[in-house]
């Protein structure tokens, strides 16, 4: 493909609009709409104006999709309970019964509603950042910098909320770290899944889903030092523990990796 940049600069104006209108009408409607159906509308049809198949970007139902996919929403759903279990044995996570903000908030809104939105979001993502991104990058740049690059464009993703959020610069700094290697992650998944998005999706869906469900059963220390665990409204990416934690992963992966060219190719 000659050209990459109808997406790229639809991505930049979705950042762009995620900061001023948080920013002047605390909503992330406009950027929202933009992430959610624009964005990913504009990928697909750049990709498949230029001659290439939806298999290209890993939309592909390969002979083991179902045990990729189970797999990957193993993996997913047991790292939030490893990094509660640490959270635990240190003294800064408890046990016990959801607080009553959290029912409420619960309450509040429809659980339906918020899976739908998960699953979207998961969706999008995928399609958007292995798919589409991971191949047009590794066209021009080659697979290790496809790698690198596309995941730090999913990590600008997260910005424009943990900066509503108040968290200080450092910690941001540490959770765009967090998010570039998680993505890492992502992409190394979709090219042990044999090139399908199927593995990352599985990982990807299983780690937000028990993100989300942890505070039903674990609730954080108020004095646990936020620097280590992360910011309450980012734990724990904006933390020096999910940091080296998404940090070793990624070291381990790539000591054990059965073809050290994958990078390179």
């Amino acid at each position: 493909m000659r050209k990459i940049g109808i997406p790229f600069i639809l991505y930049a104006l979705t950042l762009v609009s995620a900061f001023a209108i948080s920013c002047v009408f605390k909503s992330y409607a406009l950027s929202g709409i933009l992430f959610t159906f624009l964005l990913p509308a504009a990928a697909v049809i750049h990709w498949k104006t230029s001659s290439r198949s939806m298999k290209e970007l890993g939309v592909v139902r390969i002979r083991k999709w179902p045990a990729f996919l189970i797999a990957g929403l193993g993996i997913g759903i047991l790292v939030p309970f490893i990094f509660m279990i640490i959270e635990y044995a240190l003294g800064w996570t408890n046990v016990g019964s959801p607080s009553a903000s959290l029912m409420q908030s619960a309450r509040a809104q429809s659980v339906y509603a918020k899976i739908f939105m998960m699953y979207l979001s998961v969706t999008v993502e995928e399609l958007v950042f292995r798919g589409y991104f991971l191949n047009a990058l590794r066209e021009k740049a080659g697979r290790a910098a496809a790698i690198l690059l596309s995941s730090f464009l999913w990590g600008t993703g997260h910005l424009a909320s943990m900066v509503s959020a108040g968290i200080q610069p450092a910690q941001i700094a540490v959770g765009m770290a967090t998010f570039t290697m998680w993505g890492c992650l992502l992409c190394l998944a979709y090219f042990i899944g044999r090139k399908s998005l199927w593995l990352p999706f599985g990982v990807h869906l299983g780690m937000n889903t028990a993100f989300s469900s942890t505070g039903l059963f674990f609730q954080k220390n108020p004095a646990s030092p936020q620097w280590i665990v992360g910011h309450p409204d980012w734990s724990p990416e904006t933390g020096l523990l999910g940091l080296s934690f998404y940090a070793a992963v990624l070291a381990v992966l790539l000591l054990t990796m059965k073809r050290p060219r994958t990078l390179s190719e």
